[in-house]
């Protein structure tokens, strides 16, 4: 049963969602929403909060707002952004003018409700932010803390000094925590996207799926001639990736053998090594690169660079590269 129900979840997600920061964003939006459905309720019928007709008549508004913005985001009469804006604006609209209409008629028990209007009012702004919506934090804010404020200088026993401090700075910072969380999480976003792009630009140049891919990876990055990760890598591909592999490594064996033939044709008094090393030196690998390719140690490979350098007549301040180049040019 569980399992099934998460199922129905990730399903409803997905389909609603194309990224993590989305379906993120879906999620606080459900949770919030449903919090404040299920929540206001207990205002209404006089469970929390103080009891007053024009409250809670303004409870029972927020409140079909609420289910209606819900349906028309259902029915995909409205955008999830436009979703949680819209909700977010009215859930503080509604938060500051009951702390305002407190303040002004100082009903009993009004200075606990304009607290808890206000944990509601600071509440809002966090699910803003962990929802990654831009501007909509600051607006909120800026359409709270008035009604605090005016609620302290109309009456200082509405809320006390240090709870208008400690809101302020609170909603301020968390704004502020929000847009830079905000354009991290986008900066990571857009770089997953560019690496889904390259990834899946590769597979589709080499006709691999994920899995043949790794294992290539594998193979490339081993040490010698493994026959393990070998095995291992021609497992993982079927018979149209391994033809087009071995089709390629045979045109590139090709290509490799002509310009080893012609560096002989320019250098035939070195050897079978020394010419490898020179062709590799003329396309620009380093030391620690040839030997690596060579399956040498980077030691072996200085000492065959000494000897070619000895045999071309190469002064000790001349490149090695430019002198290839130069000479079969």
């Amino acid at each position: 049963m569980k399992t099934s129900i998460n199922s129905h979840i990730k399903q409803f997600l997905e389909s609603r969602a194309d990224n993590h920061e989305r379906r993120l964003r879906l999620l606080v939006f459900l949770i919030s929403i449903c919090m404040f459905i299920i929540g206001v309720p207990l205002h209404i019928f006089g469970f929390i909060g103080v009891d007053n007709g024009y409250t809670q008549a303004l409870s029972a508004g927020f409140w079909l707002t609420c289910v209606i913005i819900l349906a028309l985001y259902l029915k995909k009469k409205l955008s999830l952004i436009r979703a949680i804006g819209t909700f977010a604006l009215l859930a503080q609209i509604t938060e500051s003018l009951r702390i305002v209409y407190l303040t002004l008629t100082t009903p009993p028990g009004y200075e606990a409700a304009i607290v808890l209007n206000q944990v509601i009012a600071l509440t809002i702004v966090i699910y803003e932010v962990i929802a990654f919506i831009r501007i909509i934090p600051v607006v909120t804010t800026l359409i709270n803390l008035p009604a605090l404020y005016f609620a302290f200088f109309h009456d200082s026993h509405a809320v006390s000094l240090q709870l208008v401090v400690i809101f302020t700075f609170v909603e301020i910072f968390t704004c502020i925590m929000g847009d830079i969380i905000q354009r991290n999480i986008h900066s990571m976003q857009r770089e997953n996207t560019d690496y889904m792009a390259t990834q899946n630009g590769i597979l589709k140049a080499f006709h691999m799926n994920k899995s043949e891919l790794v294992a290539y990876i594998q193979l490339c990055r081993a040490n010698g001639n493994d026959q393990q990760t070998v095995n291992h890598f021609f497992e993982q591909l079927d018979e149209q990736s391994e033809a087009n592999l071995i089709k390629a490594v045979e045109l590139r064996k090709t290509e490799q053998q002509t310009e080893r033939e012609q560096f002989a044709r320019y250098f035939p008094q070195l050897t079978p090594t020394e010419l490898e090393v020179c062709r590799l030196v003329a396309k620009g690998r380093t030391l620690n690169e040839i030997a690596r390719i060579t399956n040498k140690n980077a030691n072996n490979i200085s000492s065959v660079r000494i000897h070619i350098r000895k045999k071309l007549g190469l002064m000790s301040g001349e490149d090695l590269r430019t002198a290839l180049l130069t000479a079969m040019d």
